[in-house]
């Protein structure tokens, strides 16, 4: 006997001998056996005898009682499935009007400024718009530190801005429903 006879069965597939002898060569018949088969003149969709027998021309054999609920089934899905985009499609034009409203407000906000800016020629009206403004959207003016003079941070502020905190974690969006 030769030295390579010894690896003969060191491959990375196995032959059909080999399967075979490790009981793994059925035949689809024998794999499948006759459960999955539907018996001859059988309801595909009731997996029973048809009282009231129905062929297509393929030559599949349906119940009539069967395909009416199969199809008021599938109707009511659709009417469920067209009341949840008609929902989606509300909220999506209540977003759209409020966007816009913002949007129309901005722009009369920015108006009046313009106009009140526009009417003094009072340089001291303008820097006092613009001091009102910046001390609004900071909470008060900032305060310069001494050498030596440690800064104190609120940091009850910064925890609630926190990409962990509940409010601010992002989320997925919910998937857009498509038009039936």
């Amino acid at each position: 006997m030769s030295r390579h006879s010894k690896h003969s069965n060191d491959r990375m597939f196995f032959t059909a001998k080999e399967r075979a002898d490790a009981g793994y060569s059925k035949t689809r018949k024998e794999v499948m056996g006759t459960d999955c088969f539907l018996p001859f003149g059988f309801c595909g969709l009731s997996l029973k005898a048809p009282k009231d027998p129905v062929a297509t021309p393929d030559g599949n054999i349906f119940d009539r009682e069967a395909i009416l609920e199969c199809l008021l089934q599938q109707k009511l899905e659709i009417q469920a499935q067209q009341k949840k985009f008609d929902e989606q499609e509300r909220k999506k034009e209540q977003r759209l009007k409020a966007l816009d409203q913002e949007d129309e407000l901005r722009q009369l906000e920015e108006f009046t400024r313009a106009e009140q800016g526009l009417l003094s020629q009072d340089l001291r009206h303008k820097r006092a718009l613009e001091q009102a403004e910046s001390k609004g959207s900071d909470g008060g003016p900032e305060k310069k530190l001494r050498k030596g003079e440690l800064l104190k941070v609120d940091k009850s502020e910064l925890r609630a801005k926190s990409f962990w905190t509940k409010e601010f974690t992002p989320t997925a969006a919910p998937t857009e429903i498509k038009k039936v």
